[in-house]
């Protein structure tokens, strides 16, 4: 099955960089929502480009390397979008506040959105050295990857799972940001691979991947929390600091619910040692 999961392959990853491709030229495109889903179909790339990291590549690592540094590029646009759209969240729900000072930092907030938009986008040279990348990484996918076996294959993914599993039974959650985003990370690599890998098994793989992608999503939320209040501590928004701070309660309060359903779905999705999870990987693919 060894060059049929390697044309997959290539075909999953050239779909993802077609799509990077159109939102980068198309029209009549919001730039966040084209920024957003470049940096998705990035992320995804890496993810499926782990797969070659143990067979005879001389260009995968680099390459995803080189894409992650062309996703940094344009990430400042996506954090400023995010900011601006949970503070009108919360500023629906805010009573505390007035409403001129709440419309003040919006408004700010947006105007440093547009500007980062035009800087780093749209009127910035990040739009032609991605394309012009892409057109270079497109001939060289065919010519120079190998393709990786079904062993290889079975072996990354008990790699992306094996991190996931080790890094969440060693930390702590209580209030640690960072921990819970480097563990999205990790998971999201294997929610990509599980997503590409599901042709072997569907009834296996299908609600793997969707358990993950649910998990994924409240993990992300969580890290756009931590956008959040990081912008309101540094940004010049006019408001007063007890103003912040009922902010920062409607935010964990927010956090505080994502969590009641969020630890009890990792837990389940990690219940399995890493032995138990790649015996079950080996035996799906020799099925």
């Amino acid at each position: 099955m060894a060059q049929d999961i390697g044309t997959r392959l290539e075909i999953a990853i050239i779909k993802q960089v077609e799509k990077i491709e159109y939102f980068l030229s198309a029209e009549k495109i919001s730039p966040n929502l084209a920024v957003h889903e470049i940096r998705k179909s990035f992320k995804r790339i890496r993810a499926l480009l782990k797969f070659y990291y143990s067979a005879e590549s001389t260009i995968a690592k680099e390459t995803s390397k080189q894409f992650s540094e062309l996703g940094k590029a344009i990430s400042t646009v996506r954090d400023s979008y995010i900011v601006v759209q949970l503070f009108e969240r919360l500023a629906n729900d805010n009573k505390l506040i007035s409403e001129r000072k709440l419309k003040s930092a919006k408004d700010k907030l947006a105007e440093k959105n547009r500007l980062l938009v035009q800087n780093s986008f749209t009127e910035s040279e990040s739009r032609y050295a991605i394309l012009n990348y892409l057109q270079n990484f497109k001939l060289k996918l065919s010519k120079e990857i190998v393709y990786p076996g079904d062993e290889k294959i079975v072996g990354r993914l008990n790699a992306s799972y094996t991190k996931s599993y080790n890094y969440f039974n060693r930390s702590e959650f209580s209030d640690y940001f960072e921990i819970l985003h480097q563990l999205r990370k990790r998971l999201k690599v294997l929610w990509y691979q599980m997503e590409f890998v599901k042709f072997i098994n569907l009834k296996y793989f299908t609600p793997k991947a969707e358990q993950l992608h649910k998990i994924t999503e409240q993990l992300g939320e969580d890290h756009d929390f931590f956008i959040f209040l990081t912008e309101i501590n540094n940004t010049q928004l006019g408001l007063y600091q007890t103003e912040i701070e009922i902010l920062r309660n409607q935010v964990q309060h927010l956090r505080d619910l994502s969590h009641l359903k969020l630890m009890p779905r990792l837990k389940q999705f990690l219940s399995e040692t890493p032995e138990v999870f790649g015996e079950k990987m080996g035996n799906l693919f020799r099925e």
